[in-house]
């Protein structure tokens, strides 16, 4: 699939929901959410606590959802074209590795222990009728590519270390060389050193290769390295969005500010802030904001849902304290709605 023929985002996310049926009640744990991807080589940075949705979101994307979870609306399209109505069989056959890859998370588990890693890598090209020879040269390539030496692909998983299997993943979601990477904490479980190296890589597909990433972390500096524009996700909702550098030195909602006061400073005596309290039950989500519980900012208005608000060009945030909605604050007599409120983008528009 060729994202660049097509004019508009590369991906599109727009009010995007996905449910799961458990015994006490449906959970949503992605609720309208939405934004976009624009070009090729730009990362999107998701970032959020366990439990957010972040994980949900990329699994619908590529539809790989349990069998207890659903899309129960929105649409999400990959180069124009609306990928969400698409049957199982041309989503796989068309868009899945082709037009988006996935590295999942927790590579430790995500190889066959039994099968040598190059069968596993090619077994993709091999069903869309490419040679064993071809397959085979072209994985050795990719290989080579993610820093791991020829022979690799004659190995079993349990002889790589934790860093050479997630190149191993890298490389086998750039078999069919997609437009965009869904990047699910590809770091997690690994060491520092090694964090740090697959973390070059990627910057350096980016960079080279021009791959667009949708990169899923819970570490807000793995994202600054690497990510053009961070989403602030919580309790299943876009709480921020925006350019990284944006959200990451003027922070409009109070979740990313707790985030940010979380991560220990070089300079300065004050210690790393604590975020107190845990995120509500989904199946029973407040009615008004949902992060009012642990926020303390919490004032009246609180009890009322908060849209995403414009507080910048390309910069949204969902707190009613945010500057575009300090007439909502206390003190202020404008009502909602008024010349004075906080000026309303359409439902988690994608920016």
């Amino acid at each position: 699939m060729s994202a660049g023929a097509a004019a508009g985002p590369l991906l599109r996310v727009e009010d995007l929901v996905v449910e799961y049926a458990t015994s006490k009640g449906a959970v949503r744990a992605v609720d309208g959410v939405s934004f976009t991807i624009d070009a090729p080589g730009e990362a999107l940075g998701v970032i959020g606590e366990s439990g957010s949705g972040k994980s949900s979101l990329a699994n619908a994307i590529i539809r790989v959802l349990p069998r207890n979870a659903r899309i129960a609306g929105g649409r999400v399209s990959l180069a124009g074209r609306d990928i969400t109505a698409l049957p199982d069989d041309v989503f796989r056959r068309e868009v899945r590795w082709k037009g988006i890859a996935m590295v999942f998370q927790g590579a430790m588990h995500a190889l066959n222990p039994v099968i040598r890693v190059g069968d596993q890598a090619t077994e993709r090209l091999r069903q869309d009728g490419v040679s064993r020879r071809d397959a085979d040269a072209r994985l050795t390539g990719l290989l080579e590519r993610v820093g791991l030496p020829r022979g690799t692909g004659e190995r079993y998983p349990h002889e790589l270390s934790g860093g050479m299997k997630q190149r191993v993943m890298i490389a086998m979601a750039l078999t069919h060389d997609p437009p965009l990477l869904i990047l699910d904490e590809p770091t997690s479980a690994l060491d520092v050193s090694i964090q740090a190296q697959i973390m070059n890589l990627l910057k350096e597909l980016k960079r080279e290769r021009g791959i667009a990433m949708l990169f899923i972390t819970h570490d807000l500096a793995l994202a600054s390295d690497l990510c053009d524009r961070i989403a602030v996700v919580y309790a299943g909702q876009v709480r921020e969005l925006g350019a990284a550098e944006a959200v990451l030195a003027d922070a409009r909602d109070p979740y990313t500010e707790r985030l940010m006061a979380s991560i220990p400073r070089l300079r300065g005596d004050a210690p790393p802030g604590f975020l107190a309290g845990a995120p509500p039950d989904l199946r029973t989500p407040p009615t008004g904001c949902r992060f009012a519980a642990r926020c303390p900012v919490v004032f009246e208005r609180c009890v009322e849902p908060p849209p995403l608000v414009e507080v910048s060009p390309g910069h949204v945030a969902r707190c009613w304290r945010s500057p575009a909605g300090s007439a909502a604050a206390p003190g202020s007599a404008a009502a909602p709605g008024s010349a004075a409120a906080p000026r309303r983008t359409r439902a988690d528009r994608a920016w």
